[in-house]
């Protein structure tokens, strides 16, 4: 069942509804529908809804020009993988993996916007077959975690983010024990970007990270199962969950993410 479900077209599998806007939005109104939505990517479409190029959270994270009348134009990419209705899921997903890509425009043959393919679509796939049973967060888990103390500076957190497109960086106090998490959305919700942390014409504003960092931080021990993280990632929405030695320690550990989710299942030789 897990192999035939992998196997399918992505005609059969139930795509995201995408979040898009067209090339003249502001960079605040992006901004604004990240922040209300909780969207990891916008996607930029022309006429008709082709599409022209997507906007992540880490894009408006590094967006440094003082221009009022900056658009989508000027911070949108090239999507590093699209595909079309008859590429098939397994495809898709290793395809993903390669290029680290959370989410992927599905197009079709004349460019136009269809629908977004997200990890957490093969993901919900696995939990439906039991395919998590018997596997533990030490099997899985990124044990080479990049992590913040609670009394640095804010920008080093944009840094990494920017840096390595992490969507969530632990904190930890001068032990090592887990005491919150900084995410994207938080320092979009919160309205921190390059601009407001490191201006080029004064000192870097000493905002620290305890001043955006979410306490209530859901976490996970090594002898949970691959299937607690799934569901967190699933119904809650997380793309990162640290992990900590016990729940009575809370030393950090290291990190699950949704690809270290589906690595195990898909042999690629990730670069």
């Amino acid at each position: 069942m897990l192999r035939d479900s992998m196997e399918l077209p992505l005609t059969d599998v139930n795509l995201l509804k995408p979040i898009s806007v067209e090339l003249d939005a502001s960079i605040g109104e992006v901004r604004r529908i990240m922040r209300d939505s909780g969207a990891r990517v916008v996607v930029v479409v022309g006429i008709e809804g082709t599409l022209l190029g997507v906007i992540y959270r880490s894009s408006i994270l590094r967006f440094t020009s003082s221009k009022s009348n900056a658009t989508a134009r000027d911070i949108m990419e090239d999507p590093r993988v699209f595909f079309t209705l008859s590429t098939k899921l397994s495809h898709a997903v290793r395809l993903m993996l390669k290029y680290d890509e959370w989410y992927a425009p599905v197009v079709d043959n004349s460019m136009t916007l269809l629908g977004i393919l997200g990890l957490e679509i093969p993901i919900n796939i696995l939990v439906r077959t039991g395919a998590y049973r018997g596997i533990r967060i030490s099997d899985i888990m990124t044990r080479d975690v990049e992590y913040v103390l609670e009394g640095e500076s804010l920008t080093r957190v944009w840094e990494i983010m920017v840096e390595k497109r992490y969507a969530g960086v632990p904190v930890t106090d001068s032990k090592g024990v887990l005491r919150g998490i900084v995410t994207q959305y938080d320092l979009i919700k919160r309205g921190y970007t390059r601009i407001e942390l490191e201006s080029e014409g004064s000192p870097p504003r000493r905002v620290k990270v305890s001043s955006a960092m979410n306490r209530s931080v859901e976490y996970l021990t090594p002898e949970d199962t691959a299937e607690r993280a799934a569901e967190l990632m699933l119904y809650r929405g997380y793309g990162r969950i640290p992990v900590v030695s016990s729940r009575a320690e809370r030393v950090l550990m290291g990190i699950v993410d949704r690809e270290d989710l589906l690595k195990p299942y898909f042999k690629l030789e990730i670069h």
